[in-house]
């Protein structure tokens, strides 16, 4: 009786395991890694105790991994709508008079303009100082500092994207703000005119917009913006070289997974060939925006990427088929292969 009590209550585990896998969309190698090394299906009750003990843990990492992703989710929500109303507002700075020769009704305009800017430019700021402090906060529970992806994109790097559209546009004749330089608005210490009392951060009441202090924090997290590629380049360098040597570095840091932070192997020539392919994927992801977005040239260029895969060598056991008939097979038919596979060779 003992024994049922212990596999339904771990059947119910499962479930809530699986629901929030594809919540917080988990990599596919972690889900099959956990589920073949911490769900597993012995019916030893010692083991099912032991395994109900470590999936509960994981459970709670795992709400606690798509809490962090929420907090995120909606702060970049509310810099969007924010972000959506700068660009409405941009053409209006194209109709502004060029000329000395101006009305007191187009000066009337002109303030009235600026001002409703750079109230908008404030609210810019501190939703773009919760979304920073929100990705910090979500990779603290990484293995590393893995992008947070919105929409296909790193948005950190979009960030920087969005201030270099901003600046391209006849708004920086009237308010040169510098946002590719300052993407948070650390120079511009006159917004904190704008502050809302009642307005609050991720860690708390904000302190006075306009202080030294709140300034200097803002420039730390502009600083934090601009070594995102850097930072990106970096962990795809190093990624490459764990794969090459068969390793694969899980999403989350926890103790569940021995020496998880230094790569778990993968006797896996398939994976090993596929892996290499997202990471090239990432790879080209990364670099396919001019460099002038960013304001500095690649950490890895292809060469690199070409001659780190070339490294890459079939294990002695398990598939017979060349590496050369395993990429040429769709990514579906290499998908259905990995399943089997990886549930076989990933082990903790």
């Amino acid at each position: 009786m003992r024994l049922v009590r212990k596999k339904i209550c771990i059947e119910t585990a499962v479930r809530d395991f699986e629901l929030l896998v594809a919540e917080v969309s988990l990599p596919t190698l972690d889900r099959l890694m956990y589920r073949n090394n911490i769900v597993g299906t012995d019916n030893c009750l010692a083991k099912i105790e032991e395994n109900a003990t470590k999936l509960q843990k994981l459970i709670d990492i795992l709400r606690d991994h798509k809490l962090r992703t929420m907090k995120v989710l909606v702060a970049i929500q509310n810099r969007e709508a924010v972000l959506s109303t700068i660009m409405d507002l941009l053409p209006s700075f194209d109709t502004l008079s060029d000329t000395l020769e101006t009305t007191s009704d187009d000066n009337q305009t002109d303030i009235t303009l600026r001002t409703k800017a750079l109230r908008y430019f404030y609210l810019l700021q501190s939703t773009t100082r919760d979304v920073v402090e929100a990705v910090k906060y979500w990779r603290q529970i990484l293995t590393r500092p893995f992008a947070f992806v919105f929409n296909h994109q790193n948005y950190l790097i979009k960030i920087a994207r969005d201030c270099r559209v901003i600046e391209r546009s006849k708004l920086t004749n009237y308010l040169p703000l510098k946002l590719c330089s300052h993407p948070l608005c650390s120079n511009v210490p006159s917004l904190g005119l704008f502050q809302c009392s009642e307005q609050t951060g991720i860690s708390g009441k904000l302190p006075q917009a306009s202080s030294p202090v709140y300034l200097r924090k803002l420039k730390k997290l502009e600083e934090y913006v601009a070594a995102e590629f850097a930072t990106q380049s970096s962990l795809l360098h190093e990624l490459i070289g764990l794969c090459v040597n068969g390793y694969f570095v899980p999403l989350l840091n926890t103790s569940l997974v021995p020496n998880g932070s230094v790569g778990v192997p993968i006797n896996s020539q398939r994976w090993a060939l596929r892996q290499a392919g997202a990471l090239r994927k990432l790879y080209e992801n990364l670099t396919k925006q001019p460099d002038d977005d960013y304001g500095m040239e690649p950490v890895l260029n292809s060469d690199d990427i070409n001659n780190n895969n070339s490294n890459i060598t079939p294990s002695s056991e398990g598939s017979a088929e060349s590496e050369q008939s395993i990429t040429q097979k769709s990514p579906e038919a290499l998908d259905n292969d990995l399943d089997n596979d990886m549930l076989a060779n990933t082990s903790l």
